[in-house]
């Protein structure tokens, strides 16, 4: 009988979801280091604690809206911070996603 596979990392759905954006027509999106230097504690900034992993812009009708998407392994836990950030992002007009694979980020933008 075969093993499972092991679960994808954060980093793996991350380098996923950015290879799959360079497809989507008006989609742009690039890793969030301000974020990664937030969870080392190397000159992190406090102000982007809980910044979403992936930030960009999706341009619509000659219109561009910031996105932000939160990536978390399947039984990763998103933090009091990152669910402010969501709220900060949807109440100014951008998109949130919250991303535990490639197919929630399909489901918003495909």
């Amino acid at each position: 009988m075969p093993s499972s596979l092991p679960e994808p990392s954060e980093s793996d759905i991350q380098r996923t979801i950015v290879q799959w954006s360079k497809m989507v027509p008006g989609l742009r999106l690039w890793r969030n280091r301000s974020a990664e230097a937030g969870r080392s504690g190397k000159g992190a900034d406090r102000s982007r604690t809980g910044s979403p992993d992936l930030e960009g812009w999706y341009t619509t009708n000659g219109v561009a809206v910031y996105v932000g998407i939160e990536v978390k392994a399947k039984k990763g836990k998103v933090s009091d911070a990152q669910v402010r950030w969501g709220e900060l992002i949807t109440t100014a007009g951008g998109i949130y996603v919250l991303a535990r694979d490639l197919q929630d980020v399909i489901d918003v933008f495909a």
